[in-house]
């Protein structure tokens, strides 16, 4: 069976190794907190582009115009639309309802989740967004 796969690994590799092929994904990341301006950053090192959202659109058109011609700047509708992977780098709570919103655009897309369902305590901290118990 190893046999089996290594050979099916080798004539793929093969196949792969004569043709050039080149694949362009444009990444859309709502959210340009922490999570959000990390990912855009290591994407647009490794020479990928990204299409910027967030709530205050002025801060996904700074980190855009600090990352370069790799990076542009789009409502979160349009930032889905035009990428074929989205970051969701938001709050959980906004996450539920962006994705309640943008169902239908999602189809198809690769969505990203790097989210932990926490907020902000008012105090300065964090809590769980999850009902006690969960």
């Amino acid at each position: 069976m190893v046999g089996n796969l290594r050979r099916a690994y080798d004539q793929n590799r093969a196949i792969l190794d004569n043709h050039d092929l080149e694949v362009d994904v444009t990444t859309a990341i709502i959210g340009t907190g922490n999570i959000g301006s990390s990912v855009a950053r290591h994407l647009v090192q490794g020479g990928e582009p990204v299409v910027l959202a967030a709530r205050d659109q002025s801060h996904a058109e700074s980190l855009a115009a600090e990352l370069g011609a790799l990076a542009s700047s789009a409502s979160v509708g349009d930032a889905v639309s035009q990428a074929e992977a989205v970051v969701m780098a938001v709050w959980l709570d906004t996450e539920k309802e962006l994705i309640s919103q943008l169902s239908d655009a999602l189809l198809g897309k690769v969505v990203i989740d790097p989210t932990n369902p926490i907020g902000p305590d008012g105090h300065g901290g964090y809590t769980t967004t999850l009902p006690e118990g969960q």
